[in-house]
């Protein structure tokens, strides 16, 4: 098609499964057809790739993600790769992994962050915490082995997060925030009740309660 992939700064690449049609597509083949190309990502801002069909992905090929220095956004669904990738892109802004295996990120990748999404994403045991100093909008649920200083969430203004973790974030700047439904214990959902009336800045919350009598509201 004879496209200038020097001049390319957004790619967005979503599978599509035909209907009733099982067969897996070869994805390594065409991502290793793909990232060979002369200057390809040289000016690539917003990477976006949603894989459907979960064959994992070779690592050897993936890694060339991070020879993209100048990526702002990157968003990763439903990505499963043969070992482990770890991300490091010192430009990110956004950064959003959905249903993914076998990902990491660096963490000094996250200082800048101002967007993420962790969701469904099974991280590898580590001694890493995460700090987010800069985000303002955050959504971290059904992730396992994740590590987050929540307190250096400062800035965030919109937050869906489950209850565990809400009760130990600093909400000082929150305004929107989501609670996930779980089995939580009466207390956790006692502590999360008080530290939406503690707030001064919330202006809508959505939340559920499992475990606390409606009559609490009462008082």
């Amino acid at each position: 098609m004879k496209i200038n992939f020097e001049k390319i700064k957004k790619i967005k690449i979503i599978q599509q499964l035909e209907p009733f049609n099982f067969r897996i597509n070869d994805n390594n083949y065409f991502y290793k057809t793909l990232f060979p190309f002369d200057n390809f990502g040289k000016n690539l801002l917003y990477l976006e790739i949603n894989l459907k069909s979960r064959e994992k992905i070779d690592l050897n090929i993936i890694e060339n993600i991070n020879s993209f220095k100048q990526l702002e956004i990157l968003i990763l669904s439903e990505f499963t790769i043969n070992s482990l990738f770890t991300i490091k892109l010192y430009n990110l802004i956004t950064l959003k992994l959905l249903y993914c295996d076998n990902i990491t990120v660096y963490d000094n990748c996250c200082l800048n962050l101002e967007t993420v999404s962790f969701c469904r994403i099974s991280f590898p045991k580590s001694n890493i915490i995460y700090r987010l100093p800069e985000v303002k909008d955050c959504e971290i649920y059904g992730c396992e082995n994740l590590m987050i200083d929540y307190e250096s969430l400062s800035k965030v203004k919109n937050l869906e997060i489950n209850a565990y973790y809400f009760i130990n974030i600093n909400t000082e700047s929150s305004e929107k925030v989501t609670v996930y439904s779980g089995n939580y214990t009466g207390e956790v959902e006692k502590k999360m009740i008080e530290k939406f009336l503690s707030s001064k800045t919330l202006k809508e919350i959505d939340f559920t309660i499992t475990s606390l009598d409606s009559n609490i509201f009462k008082n």
